[in-house]
């Protein structure tokens, strides 16, 4: 079984992409993989923190003005946000 590619994206304490020019490219959904959102538990985005995205579930055509919400997951002493791209 092939491995799946994991990206991981650290948002800073605002909720943006914590990277040099707050913005990333991701490659096309052509071969499934899944990113992942850390965000530090300090971060003011924990309090009741959530992701939107707008990628399409399975099956779904794209929609630029429909998105999605991810409520924020507390795990052990961080918080994370974690979606899954495909579903």
């Amino acid at each position: 079984m092939p491995q799946r590619a994991v990206y991981l994206l650290t948002l800073s304490d605002d909720g943006s992409p914590d990277i040099v020019g707050n913005y990333i490219n991701l490659p096309p959904p052509t071969e499934p993989y899944t990113l992942r959102f850390s965000v530090e538990g300090a971060s003011s985005i924990c309090r009741q923190g959530s992701l939107w995205v707008n990628v399409p579930a399975a099956g779904e055509e794209f929609d630029r003005k429909k998105f999605k919400k991810y409520e924020c997951v507390q795990k052990s002493s961080l918080q994370k946000m974690k979606a899954s791209m495909l579903g």
